[in-house]
C-alpha cells in the first residue's frame, strides 16, 4: 500500500522524492507508535497533498489489485516454507 501512496504523491513531486518521503513517513510512524495513515496526516509534506479521505482510499486493502494479492500470497507461501 505504501507504493500506492508514493504513486499518488508522485503527481506532485518527482517519483524518487515521493518514494523517499514515504519511507521517511513510515519510519516516523514506527518511531512515534502511530499508524501509517496518522503519520501521513501529520507530516507537513504529505498532509497538504493528501486529505484524510484520500489517505483512507489509498490504504484501503479492498482496493489492492489482484496481481498484487497474488504476489503477496507467493511471498507469504515462500516465507512459510521449511
Amino acid at each position: 500500500m505504501s507504493q500506492r501512496v508514493a504513486f499518488a504523491l508522485a503527481d506532485s513531486m518527482p517519483r524518487v522524492e515521493a518514494e523517499s518521503l514515504v519511507k521517511h513517513v513510515i519510519a516516523q510512524a514506527l518511531a512515534a507508535d502511530m499508524t501509517f495513515a496518522e503519520a501521513l496526516a501529520a507530516n507537513p509534506k504529505t498532509a497538504p497533498l493528501l486529505d484524510a479521505e484520500r489517505i483512507d482510499e489509498l490504504l484501503d486493502p479492498s482496493r489492492i489489485e489482484p496481481p498484487a494479492l497474488d504476489q503477496i500470497g507467493r511471498v507469504i507461501e515462500e516465507a512459510s516454507a521449511p
